[in-house]
């Protein structure tokens, strides 16, 4: 057994401790390191400095929607077998009927061009822009991004224009009218931006230019209301083409025999028309017809003429129910519920109906339009904002005018009369002057009573 022992070790002490603390610069607690400030945004100067910043806020819709066009283009070149030289005039055409511009196929133009894909673009639109100006901007600012915003969709036009132009030498379409080809698309993407462009933002280049701040709150007013009234319309047409499921299957037998490819197109086509078949129902619903071949069908009568083989159309029925009036209180009553929970001058309900008559002018033309031998398809482009201005301005001040004679203003305070000069001298003089806060009236001899 060794008689060696393992060399003795000394514990720590509290001196060495403290000395490698302070040659390490640790005090026993750990270390928080205080957060690095981030650094300050960059804010662009120069022009090129602002068409770099903005170029991903607008750019994206564009080419969001350009591959779409392309990858359901290139889809339906692939499953129905034609040959690969159709796909530049079908990415051409699909990209101006996506944006409302009438299509010529035969001779025949179908200007009822769906609603969707617009409303798509245009939501694309204004979801960017909002994010864009999310922050602090100025017109400059503003400027770049309206001048991206518009110049990328109208150079795909441009290209998409001159694709179907250099394909209608070869097959049987026609290039669309310059002006619409133009025209449409930029009201798209500018309707897009007007809406993505905050309340602030709007009320800040009213005031540049002088507008009242009343301008830029009944636009807001207006649309909400549009909106609003829209929702209605859709929930009466779903009713109605959920009544009318029997013509559903009329409409469909009228096609000779549709595989599942064709039963897939029409519901394709009834989705994509289903903004269109909407704002024709709140045309009908405020009074309205819907205009189809030469004939009309509103609440109080229905023209009995062969209707186009397209599911939606099972909403229109046969002949006007003896009910069907009654579904004109349905815009009646959002309305005067809209006016009732909101308080409004009738300076401002004016504002908005005429605002609302505006929306609904702009989206008259991609809602309706011809289809071929049917011809003009859709609400009538002036009664329907006509309507809409009508309805507004009339429910909005009656609905203000019973709620001041339910709630009338309470009269004002009439002011107190002033008392006269002599008499605020003659209460001032009676004042004491001592230390004694009660008056003592004067005796007749000139000394105080006792």
């Amino acid at each position: 057994m060794s008689t060696k022992s393992s060399p003795h070790t000394t514990p720590p002490t509290a001196s060495s401790a403290v000395r490698r603390r302070r040659r390490t610069g640790t005090t026993g607690r750990k270390r928080v390191s205080a957060p690095r400030p981030e650094p300050a945004p960059t804010v662009p100067e120069t022009w090129s400095e602002r068409l770099r910043h903005y170029l991903p806020f607008a750019a994206a819709p564009s080419v969001v929607a350009a591959l779409a066009v392309v990858a359901l283009c290139l889809a339906l070149v692939l499953l129905s077998g034609s040959p690969m030289a159709y796909l530049p005039a079908a990415i051409g055409e699909m990209w101006l009927v996506s944006h409302g511009v009438p299509a010529t196929f035969d001779g025949v133009t179908l200007g009822l061009t769906p609603m969707l894909p617009p409303v798509a673009v245009a939501a694309l639109v204004a979801q960017r822009v909002r994010v864009a100006t999310r922050k602090r901007v100025s017109i400059l600012d503003l400027g770049a991004i309206a001048a991206l915003g518009l110049g990328i969709p109208l150079t795909l036009t441009f290209i998409a224009l001159f694709m179907v132009t250099d394909a209608s030498a070869v097959y049987p379409l026609a290039p669309p009218h310059p002006l619409a080809a133009v025209l449409l698309p930029l009201v798209v993407h500018g309707l897009g931006m007007i809406v993505g462009i905050g309340p602030i933002v709007w009320r800040a280049l009213a005031r540049r230019v002088g507008a009242p701040d009343v301008v830029i709150d009944t636009a807001r007013t207006a649309s909400a209301i549009v909106v609003r009234l829209l929702a209605a319309a859709a929930v009466v047409f779903l009713g109605l083409l959920i009544a009318g499921g029997e013509r559903v299957s009329t409409l469909i037998d009228a096609f000779p025999t549709l595989p599942g490819t064709g039963v897939a197109t029409l519901i394709a086509l009834s989705i994509l028309y289903l903004p269109n078949a909407v704002l024709a129902m709140l045309s009908a619903m405020l009074g309205g017809s819907l205009e189809y071949a030469g004939a009309s069908a509103s609440l109080f009568s229905v023209d009995p003429v062969a209707l186009p083989p397209l599911p939606l159309f099972a909403a229109v029925p046969g002949d006007a129910a003896v009910w069907a009036p009654v579904l004109m209180l349905v815009p009646a009553a959002v309305l005067a519920h809209f006016f009732a929970t909101r308080e409004c001058s009738v300076k401002e309900v004016l504002l908005a109906a005429a605002w609302a008559a505006v929306i609904l002018f702009v989206l008259m033309p991609f809602g309706a339009g011809g289809a071929g031998a049917y011809g003009y398809i859709g609400a009538h482009p002036v009664a329907t904002p006509a309507l809409v201005l009508g309805w507004v301005a009339a429910i909005g001040v009656a609905v203000l005018l019973i709620a001041r004679l339910r709630h009338p203003a309470a009269p004002e305070p009439e002011p107190e009369e002033e008392p006269e000069p002599e008499a605020v001298e003659a209460s001032q003089s009676e004042k004491p002057t001592g230390g004694s806060t009660k008056w003592v009236p004067p005796t007749d001899d000139g000394g105080h009573a006792g």
